[in-house]
């Protein structure tokens, strides 16, 4: 079991109830919300604004990564569900012709 917590610079972190160690989400499928997983870091400088650290990477950006994922994220979804819809007309025209043959 997983409890949020408040920690150090106002971030969440998740608690595992069996081990008492502090976590961080590992991936961006992990976060909930707003939260940035493992490795990064949102930053703020007074002539640029908001700014986002990839410390794995060693990187900086002004694109915040939760959107960019996000939107990769509504691709793979919108794709999918076209696929889905394709092969269910598909599906349909085979059964239709089915039971016209049979007919």
């Amino acid at each position: 079991m997983k409890k949020k917590s408040i920690g150090y610079r106002s971030s969440v972190v998740l608690i595992k109830e069996n081990t008492r160690r502090f976590t961080k989400p590992q991936t961006f499928a992990d976060c909930i919300g707003n939260e940035l997983p493992l490795g990064w870091e949102e930053a703020y400088d007074k002539h640029v604004g908001a700014y986002y650290i990839n410390h794995v990477n060693q990187t900086t950006q002004l694109e915040d990564p939760r959107q960019e994922w996000r939107a990769i994220q509504e691709a793979m979804l919108r794709e999918y569900l076209q696929t889905a819809q394709d092969v269910l007309e598909v599906s349909l025209t085979v059964t239709k012709r089915r039971n016209f043959i049979i007919s």
